[in-house]
């Protein structure tokens, strides 16, 4: 990491140019060195007039901003670029993947709050929150919503809400090692919606990893000891309608031009009012109610804890999925998230609501390997690109 005097350096080569050496660089330095009275000091280097003393006072107040934001970032930058710090960010993408599922099922299946739509009007009010919070410390850049936006990601939105309500419903109703299991067919339906919509067809290669999928999945269902007809559609609609999303936010991210996090961030400030709208249409509020009141379960430290996490569960993953993208090559990225794989299943196995047999392990392992299989040929085709400039 570079020190503060690196940069301070680094400044004063910049506003010896401009002819501003000694005001500019005396302000910056109060600033990151936290000298108070430097920086009273330096304002009376020139007498000026009350009112121009004022608008300069601004002008230097915004420019500093600018400054320190800069400098913030660099420091930043530089704290990303060891290999421990890659590692631990890789860590924390794959476990945050990971701590979303487990603390979701733990809520939907051990505490009984089948409560969708509240579950992800939390989601997106703790997302809103956090990534403004993190925009306003100028630690993220995100784009601001604009007309443009709204027409762009408004289907997207839709799909976003429909995705997220029917995966938690399907969560709290299929073991996490079947659920990880059907999930991965959502791969299968972004390729079939892509065909018809975008006219991209698949690489052989990658079409039979898929079909490796689809068939251990299937193995693995007719294995299946807690077999729950609704829990199976309910995945099945979650597939369908991350495929839509997905191509949906494709669609939109080429006109719109965002990255990431703007889109998720611009995504859930136009999904927390169709999710408002439709909590008030439905019948939750009023059964959330009467169900906090009577069960005393729901006043316990531990399903506060338990809801909480699931609250802040969204953020957590789309922000360290940007943030590893941003300091991590794919292969790290891929295989992170490969581990995320391999540890839901085994986790899922050993998980209470979970009845083995010889059967299911068999397809849920098939799924897993070819899911692992997909995603090497992913990097693969994602390092060609590289190499060629594409």
């Amino acid at each position: 990491m570079y020190s503060d005097d690196v940069y301070i350096k680094q400044e004063e080569t910049q506003q010896r140019r401009s002819g501003r050496f000694i005001e500019e660089s005396a302000k910056l330095r109060s600033v990151l060195v936290g000298d108070q009275r430097s920086l009273l000091d330096s304002n009376e280097i020139v007498p000026k007039s009350t009112v121009e003393s004022t608008r300069d006072d601004e002008e230097t107040r915004s420019k500093l901003e600018t400054q320190f934001s800069w400098w913030r970032n660099r420091s930043l930058k530089a704290e990303f670029s060891t290999p421990l710090r890659k590692l631990l960010i890789a860590g924390l993408y794959a476990g945050s993947s990971l701590g979303a599922v487990l603390v979701n099922k733990s809520t939907l299946s051990q505490y009984n709050f089948n409560f969708p739509l509240c579950i992800v009007f939390l989601q997106l009010c703790f997302s809103i929150l956090l990534l403004s919070c993190l925009h306003a410390f100028a630690i993220v850049e995100l784009t601001a919503l604009n007309w443009n936006h709204l027409r762009a990601l408004l289907l997207s939105s839709v799909f976003f809400v429909a995705n997220a309500v029917s995966g938690l419903s399907g969560l709290g109703k299929v073991n996490i090692p079947m659920f990880s299991a059907f999930r991965r067919l959502s791969v299968l339906n972004v390729m079939i919606l892509e065909f018809l919509f975008l006219k991209k067809k698949p690489k052989g290669s990658l079409l039979r990893a898929v079909l490796m999928m689809a068939v251990g999945s299937c193995i693995a269902g007719l294995g299946d000891l807690t077999f729950n007809l609704q829990g199976y559609l309910l995945v099945f609609l979650n597939n369908f309608l991350t495929g839509a999303n997905l191509v949906s936010i494709k669609r939109a991210s080429r006109d719109a031009k965002l990255n990431a996090l703007s889109l998720f961030y611009i995504t859930s400030f136009i999904a927390l009012p169709l999710v408002t709208l439709l909590l008030l249409l439905s019948d939750e509020i009023p059964l959330v109610y009467r169900i906090f009141l009577e069960t005393e379960s729901y006043q316990t430290f531990g399903f506060w804890f338990a809801l909480f996490s699931t609250s802040t569960s969204a953020f957590a993953v789309n922000y360290f999925t940007y943030l590893c993208t941003q300091v991590n090559s794919a292969l790290v990225t891929s295989v992170a998230g490969q581990m995320k794989n391999v540890l839901q299943t085994l986790v899922g196995l050993l998980m209470s609501d979970y009845r083995a047999s010889s059967l299911n392990i068999i397809g849920i392992f098939l799924a897993l390997g070819g899911s692992i299989w997909f995603a090497y040929l992913k990097y693969l085709e994602h390092a060609a690109s590289t190499k060629l400039g594409l």
